[in-house]
């Protein structure tokens, strides 16, 4: 494990995710592209460091439902960046977040035995890159359905069954929302603003509910996937009646409307919940910031291929200037580093490794290390004050992925530097919004108490506050 941040623009291994990524690809041109095209349920996992002790991978354990193109006699294995190995956690921000009991389409295409992964390459497959390579089509607890964004999953599904003439066993309908068969109602729920990830709680009041939970659930739209709403039996519930459910808003929910499910019936509310920013967290308990460099926090390391970009260099280290100057995370940039490395085809990924805390919690971390990777395959724009409409503003994903560097979370509000994704010719700004969940970051991160580790050091002699603050100011 390295001590520090490190940056660069590479051309780079396909794993899809939803960060960042504009990749825009047709269902038809996906199903000829992937070696295999399968409905499949994830039967088993297991995760192992890479060949050069890089970075944890996950091989999922597909068992094939319904073969949709192309042939393989066996079940499929898809590897994954991320997972966890002894006490070591790496999260990737583009890699789908999988679980035994899932269900979906994958698109895959054949690992291939010029690969720095794994020396066996039998069965072994990476998702396609596209919008299109995995659909999730739920499982047992945490259930996943179509949320009302143009019909996009259930159109995709029906696209896919019409060229490959095949039927999807597990096919998604549109969710049952309320029928006159219903005998819940939504009258309200406060507070009407919110954050992810902070411990915050959700008081939602109505009718019909049931005086205890039993097998009903509360659904929320999902930040990481704008065509999705979640629910999952492990939510913090605090209290269930049958006119009022406390609990605590889950970490990834996005600004959308509340659903409670009553006997597999569904009843939203008439308003949306709003939710101003989202904390990254692991089983609701925070990731605390510590003081890797022994200088306060972490140093950043740019990689040498950065500087053959023109303007990139300059982007980099004025982003993270500017995040310096808007919560004070304890940063600084060092010196320029040639390291092979490996990511993700999307604009951009942010890899962190968390470590365990070790204290009696299993699931208290902290943040160890961070790889933010670009692709060299885009046609970036390095001045944004004369941006076109054909190109992507390289200032805004660099901001973007070092807000995860920061440990903030994805939003669905389309103008926040931190949703999910960025389209050609659009910029974006760190944001009042980035600013306060900057800030609830290091002031967690500045009270917490570790044996094992040693507690962030800023610049300020006492915590910072953002009530007020210029976000273009250059330390």
């Amino acid at each position: 494990m390295r001590e520090f941040f490190l940056i660069s623009i590479l051309v780079i291994q396909v794993v899809f995710g939803f960060s960042q990524n504009n990749k825009k690809t047709s269902i038809q041109d996906c199903l000829l592209k992937s070696d295999i095209v399968v409905e499949a349920e994830i039967v088993g996992n297991h995760s192992f460091w890479d060949l050069q002790h890089r970075n944890i991978y996950t091989a999922f354990e597909l068992k094939i439902i319904t073969p949709l193109a192309g042939y393989s006699d066996k079940n499929p294995k898809l590897l994954l960046k991320g997972g966890k190995v002894d006490d070591i956690l790496q999260i990737v921000s583009t890699s789908p977040k999988l679980e035994i009991g899932d269900k979906g389409i994958f698109m895959l295409q054949k690992l291939t035995g010029q690969n720095k992964i794994s020396i066996n390459t039998d069965n072994f497959y990476l998702l396609h890159n596209s919008e299109y390579s995995f659909i999730f089509l739920g499982d047992e607890n945490q259930r996943v359905e179509s949320a009302d964004l143009n019909g996009f999953i259930d159109d995709t599904l029906s696209e896919i069954e019409r060229i490959s003439g095949k039927k999807i066993k597990n096919n998604i309908s549109a969710p049952v929302l309320k029928s006159a068969k219903s005998t819940q109602n939504i009258t309200g729920f406060t507070p009407k603003t919110v954050t992810a990830g902070t411990g915050t709680t959700l008081t939602i009041n109505g009718e019909g509910f049931g005086n205890l939970q039993e097998e009903s659930l509360v659904w929320f739209t999902n930040a990481d996937n704008p065509y999705q709403i979640f629910s999952n039996s492990d939510f913090k519930i605090l209290s269930w009646s049958n006119t009022q459910i406390q609990m605590v808003v889950p970490p990834e929910a996005a600004t959308g409307k509340i659903i409670v499910e009553i006997d597999g019936v569904k009843a939203e509310s008439s308003e949306k919940l709003t939710v101003k920013y989202n904390v990254i967290q692991q089983n609701y308990k925070p990731v605390y910031l510590t003081n890797k460099n022994n200088k306060g926090g972490y140093t950043f390391h740019l990689h040498g291929n950065v500087s053959s970009f023109s303007g990139a260099k300059e982007i980099i280290e004025t982003s993270i200037k500017n995040w310096i100057c808007a919560t004070s995370v304890p940063w600084e940039i060092g010196n320029t580093l040639n390291i092979e490395h490996s990511g993700g085809e999307t604009l951009g990924q942010a890899s962190y490794f968390l470590e365990s805390a070790g204290s009696s919690d299993p699931n208290e971390y902290v943040l160890s290390e961070v790889d933010i990777v670009f692709s060299n395959a885009e046609n970036w724009c390095f001045d944004n004050s004369n941006i076109s409409q054909q190109q992507i503003d390289f200032a805004s994903v660099v901001l973007h992925e070092l807000g995860h560097a920061h440990l903030i979370g994805h939003v669905n509000e389309i103008n926040d530097l931190m949703h999910f994704s960025l389209s050609n010719g659009k910029t974006r700004d760190v944001g009042q919004n980035n600013v306060l969940c900057g800030e609830y970051i290091v002031n967690k991160s500045l009270a917490y108490k570790s044996n094992y580790f040693e507690t962030i050091k800023i610049n300020n002699s006492t915590p910072p506050t953002f009530s007020v603050i210029k976000i273009h100011c250059i330390q």
